[in-house]
């Protein structure tokens, strides 16, 4: 890989990095998965057309940047729902500091975590994305969300990770 994709190919990651937050920061973002989805994977593809289309990259280094790009892009992608929210393991040692040389037991941390709203936002922006809809007082998969679910069966399935685990 010559620096000329390397670069590019970070660079265009780092042109959707931005659009991302300068969206996030100053935008009122609703069904942010589908932005995500258009801000990494469809506004780099412009630049890179144009890279190939004036003979700044010929097509084996437009094929390589674009892998390059994507691979970075698909792992953000990723990790992005995880790093939105606060994590349970991470939402323990926070709260374990707070309190410090005292410490909580067992009980007092359940308790404490029992009135979290993790999984009520969770469920919000799910519904928000368009992945679950609400009939009746009962949560129901959307095409979507049944697409996108089943695409995540497959991927821990390849990962060799069983159902209900890690």
């Amino acid at each position: 890989m010559t620096l000329f994709v390397l670069l590019t190919g970070i660079g265009l990651f780092a042109f959707a990095m931005t659009l991302h937050l300068l969206v996030w920061r100053y935008g009122a973002v609703r069904r942010e998965m589908f932005w995500l989805f258009v801000l990494f994977f469809g506004c780099p593809l412009l630049p890179l057309v144009w890279l190939y289309g004036t003979a700044k990259a010929n097509g084996v280094e437009t094929f390589a940047i674009a892998l390059l790009w994507i691979a970075l892009a698909s792992a953000y992608a990723q990790t992005y729902p995880v790093l939105r929210h606060v994590i349970p393991s991470f939402r323990i040692l926070l709260l374990l500091r707070k309190y410090g040389h005292a410490g909580l037991s067992e009980e007092e941390i359940i308790r404490v975590l029992a009135q979290d709203k993790l999984f009520a936002s969770g469920l919000d922006d799910l519904e928000n994305d368009s992945l679950v809809t609400r009939v009746g007082g009962r949560y129901l998969v959307t095409r979507a969300g049944a697409v996108l679910a089943g695409a995540f069966r497959l991927y821990r399935r390849a990962l060799g990770v069983r159902s209900g685990l890690g």
